[in-house]
């Protein structure tokens, strides 16, 4: 009885040892999983107190080599998958431009002048004194140099084309006021001839009044055609006067032009108004780089009398 309990106790002992062998093999493999899993080694240790160690020295073993294959061999990807992935993620993201950021001002130094994104609607609409109305009004200053420099040149051709007065204006008009100075006088005296005439009694001699009075009308008559032929060279005059000062004035707004659209501008900014915004603002409200070229103010003209006011 004793030989069969020696027996049987020792198949036991042996199939116990057997197992323990077995459950060292296998838990070797799986060391790395459990190590790159984290906090795991204090569970997995339950199970067996000799294998968790044996489980964490094995991983440390291999210079942490498992820990980077075995995360990703669990998750289906390869090590140099993971490592590309972790690059993409990092990269940063392009910064996409806005049509501000184009001409190299930012929406911050435009300030205010954002409201230049406004539509072309909410332009036309807008209050004069509100901000998109005051980059509207902006807006139709810098449209507004094509029709300004087409004015400028029919102004310049129509004077080109007029005749120089010989006298200024002031002094034809000198002359007009003397004229009609000298046909009141005239009036008067034929007007004492005439009333000399009525009173003369039916059979007086009239012949030499009556002579005296056709005198002073022609004299009168004279002196209205001479008036108004001097009219006519004032009329004339003034007109080339007005050629000038048309042309004069738009010569001087083209010179204007530049500082007219920077105040402008101002008026509608709340921040300084540097070439970069300029150039910012015309691209937000669509204007043609072309259209924004002035040219220098024209010179005056090298003939003629000044503009007499």
């Amino acid at each position: 009885m004793k030989t069969k309990h020696k027996n049987i106790l020792s198949a036991a002992f042996f199939s116990a040892a057997l197992l323990g062998a077995m459950s060292i093999t296998m838990t070797l493999p799986f060391a790395g999983v459990a190590y790159a899993k984290g906090g795991n080694d204090g569970g997995n240790g339950g199970n067996s107190g000799g294998n968790g160690g044996g489980s964490a020295h094995s991983d440390r073993g291999n210079s942490g080599g498992s820990k980077k294959s075995a995360g990703a061999g669990k998750a289906g990807v390869s090590e140099s998958d993971v490592t590309a992935a972790g690059k993409h993620a990092t990269a940063k993201p392009k910064k996409s431009k806005t049509k501000a950021d184009l001409p190299g001002a930012s929406a911050s130094d435009l300030g205010a002048l954002n409201a230049a994104h406004a539509s072309p609607q909410a332009l036309a609409n807008a209050s004069p004194n509100s901000r998109v109305g005051r980059i509207a009004a902006y807006r139709d200053a810098v449209l507004g140099r094509a029709d300004l420099l087409s004015d400028y040149d029919l102004a310049r051709a129509a004077l080109d084309a007029a005749t120089p007065p010989s006298r200024d204006s002031a002094t034809i008009g000198g002359d007009i006021a003397q004229l009609d100075t000298d046909i009141g006088v005239k009036a008067a005296e034929l007007s004492g001839l005439q009333a000399e005439l009525a009173a003369a009694p039916a059979d007086a001699d009239t012949t030499a009044l009556a002579g005296e009075i056709a005198a002073v009308e022609g004299e009168i008559d004279a002196l209205s055609a001479e008036r108004a032929t001097v009219q006519a060279e004032l009329d004339a005059a003034k007109a080339y006067d007005t050629l000038t000062l048309r042309e004069a004035e738009l010569r001087q707004a083209i010179a204007d032009q530049p500082a007219t659209e920077l105040g402008l501008l101002e008026a509608a900014a709340n921040k300084p108004v540097t070439d970069a915004v300029v150039a910012a603002v015309n691209n937000l409200l669509g204007l043609d780089p072309a259209a924004l070229i002035i040219p220098d103010a024209p010179q005056p003209p090298a003939t003629g009398d000044a503009p007499v006011q």
